[in-house]
């Protein structure tokens, strides 16, 4: 276990790799990989579930908010 980890900003698809220009690294590396896998866990603490009945009654102001976002988002 932890032989292989990939870091980036890239998914698998095909948007990411030829428009975003996105990258991941690929490592082979056992001590470092055991690392990236406990900061994982870590952060996993720190995450909270959003349940689809939550997300669907979020209220209209974090919604224009998200609206909001999304126009900027091919800028970045």
């Amino acid at each position: 276990m932890d032989l292989f980890s990939t870091v980036g900003t890239a998914n698998l698809d095909y948007r990411s790799f030829s428009i975003n220009f996105e990258i991941n690294a690929m490592l082979y590396n056992k001590e470092i990989n055991v690392q990236l896998a406990a900061t994982f866990l870590d952060d996993l603490k720190e995450c909270e579930e959003v349940e689809l009945e939550r997300w669907q009654n979020r209220g209209l102001r974090r919604k224009l908010k998200e609206s909001f976002s999304r126009l900027w988002a091919p800028l970045l």
